[in-house]
């Protein structure tokens, strides 16, 4: 990651939603599918990432920007009624709940 593009955007998740979701999967009475993703509502870059967790920027010396794969987790909203404690990295990082270096 320290080399990849700093503009590279990337899919995250907080432990505590995570834990959430598996909570809410576990109690639910019917699935309608059986994959979901947990994750945030944004996916911010590689450089607002590594400066939450105080950390430089990375170099970008890759050269080249690798496809973006992006996570979706409406299923789990919409299905599931599933909603974020710390829906972006700003909120987790405001409630100090990101580890820094």
């Amino acid at each position: 990651m320290r080399r990849a593009p700093p503009a590279q955007r990337i899919s995250i998740g907080h432990h505590a939603d995570l834990a959430r979701a598996v909570a809410l999967v576990l109690d639910a009475p019917r699935l309608p599918h059986q994959l979901y993703d947990v994750v945030a509502d944004e996916a911010p870059t590689l450089a607002a990432l590594f400066a939450a967790a105080g950390a430089p920027p990375p170099d970008g010396s890759a050269g080249r920007r690798v496809e973006e794969v992006l996570l979706d987790g409406r299923r789990l909203r919409e299905e599931l009624g599933f909603r974020a404690v710390y829906p972006t990295l700003g909120d987790a990082l405001e409630a100090r709940a990101v580890l820094t270096m």
